[in-house]
């Protein structure tokens, strides 16, 4: 299995602020990955150079709604981090003397059983009202890690040490192919600034900007494969992007950039992306249609994308906030639907028809989705006061809760 592709496959939402017309509430939102009202298909987005026409969208199949499992350790997953099949963390909150703090669980049986590991010393950031601490967890293999958002904190032993770095507002972070690449707010510049190191220790250099936005929610959208990467900085709407080519962060024209809304998007090879956007929910731009959500992908690494289809059944502006892929024209994505149910719907064929997968408990909402493999995939959903984590074994058609 090859650690690259495993580092560069989690999604995570966005925090974000919604239209005002919207009754979606953000107070369930933990952290960073997009809207919706299926309608016609809108103008080609300036990257496309062809337009698939998508048989017409059928109607999602219901799928039995998800038994939450009670964590007896009051551990609440966040953020989950899978180096091979079999190994992985997930970082979240438990209780303690101070209220809630980190807590990181490590499994070595691809999710069957967990077990404590040490954290950094660290405010747990969603729980935190000083906007200090950390809400995500990754590792390239099983020594070198990093818990960030907004702080940043490396281990190089597994967990048994960690070291706070020097870096702020950590908003995105991957590693693979041997390199880390972190997206951090540089206060001189007033502007989002890649940073990039080798893992095994901690030797961080500037290897790119992004602009920021005009909007109040400036994040990023990062995805490693291998030696190539992409990022996208949404505030509102999409306003940047870079792609890593050749060991250097190159300016890369993301897509759905002039449609009015935000984007994410995932790669299960090198050369397949898919691109969730979101179309008409904040203006002005080049997209004049009513709002929607919509599926775009490429096969040429980002060259160019192509229009598949429209994400059905959720509400403008609170839907498509995280995707991830596990080949080549399927995806899997969020929607609140207008009864504020949150759903993860997949696609098989290129956003021409999708089904729903998993439908979370009420007042909770899918914050975090990524594929280890092409079978094995992982999903958080969030709410209050409670977490719970998802894991799919065939490819995103079934997800089974976790117990810690």
């Amino acid at each position: 299995m090859n650690a690259a592709f495993l580092a560069s496959m989690t999604r995570t939402r966005r925090a974000r602020l919604l239209p005002a017309c919207s009754a979606v509430s953000v107070g369930l939102l933990l952290a960073a990955c997009s809207p919706a009202t299926p309608s016609r298909t809108p103008s080609p987005s300036p990257r496309s150079v062809a337009t698939a026409t998508p048989s017409p969208l059928s109607s999602p199949t219901p799928a039995p709604s998800l038994i939450a499992v009670p964590d007896g350790s009051g551990f609440e997953p966040n953020s989950v981090t899978f180096v091979s099949i079999e190994m992985g963390w997930a970082l979240g909150g438990a209780p303690c003397s101070s209220g809630t703090c980190v807590a990181l669980r490590r499994t070595l049986n691809g999710g069957r059983s967990w077990s404590a590991v040490g954290a950094p010393p660290a405010l747990f950031s969603p729980a935190s009202e000083q906007g200090q601490g950390v809400s995500q967890i990754r590792f390239a293999n099983s020594f070198d890690g990093w818990a960030f958002g907004p702080d940043l904190w490396s281990t190089h032993d597994g967990g048994l040490h960690w070291t706070k770095i020097g870096l702020t507002d950590v908003s995105s972070l991957e590693a693979a192919a041997g390199l880390v690449h972190a997206v951090a707010l540089d206060q001189s510049t007033d502007a989002f600034a890649i940073e990039t190191s080798v893992t095994r220790r901690d030797a961080w250099v500037k290897s790119g900007s992004l602009q920021l936005g005009a909007g109040p929610v400036p994040e990023s959208d990062l995805v490693l494969q291998g030696s190539t990467g992409w990022v996208i900085e949404n505030d509102r709407e999409v306003i940047d992007g870079a792609r890593l080519v050749a060991g250097r962060w190159l300016t890369w024209r993301a897509p759905c950039d002039t449609t009015g809304g935000t984007g994410v998007i995932a790669a299960p090879t090198v050369s397949s992306l898919v691109a969730i956007c979101e179309q008409g929910i904040w203006g002005p731009s080049g997209y004049q249609g009513p709002p929607a959500v919509r599926a775009y992908f490429s096969d040429n690494g980002g060259a160019t994308f192509f229009l598949g289809g429209t994400v059905p059944g959720g509400q403008a502006g609170a839907s498509g906030d995280v995707v991830a892929s596990p080949a080549r024209g399927a995806a899997v994505t969020d929607v609140l639907t207008n009864t504020n149910q949150s759903e993860l719907l997949e696609t098989l064929n290129f956003g021409a028809s999708w089904r729903i997968v998993a439908t979370a408990p009420p007042s909770m909402l899918f914050t975090y989705l990524g594929f280890t493999s092409s079978s094995q995939g992982v999903a958080i959903e969030s709410g209050r006061p409670t977490s719970m984590l998802l894991m799919t074994f065939d490819g995103g058609r079934v997800w089974s809760p976790v117990r810690f």
